[in-house]
């Protein structure tokens, strides 16, 4: 995200120090997410659960998605309110 030609993150870059061979691209980039879903496995009809690494999305503008993320933020979310507000 810090590699886009806009000049707040130029200021960035300058107050932090990082050099123009630190940045990198979304091509550069690879990320992989563990998780359980549907795969193909030889030897079997249509698709069964497991665990697998599925790549996860890369935006230049919005950085890495990670669902798994965000899923854990909105569990954590409900129990802090829950301990906060009694919630049933």
């Amino acid at each position: 995200m810090l590699n886009r030609n806009q000049p707040h993150l130029q200021k960035i870059r300058d107050q932090w120090g990082y050099q123009p061979e630190e940045l990198l691209t979304p091509e550069q980039m690879r990320v992989y997410i563990a998780q359980l879903d549907l795969i193909a496995v030889s030897g079997r009809k249509g698709k069964v659960k497991r665990q697998t690494l599925s790549a996860a999305d890369i935006n230049a503008d919005q950085g890495i998605e990670v669902g798994s993320f965000d899923q854990t933020i909105d569990e954590m979310n409900q129990i802090q309110e829950a301990i906060i507000w009694d919630a049933d």
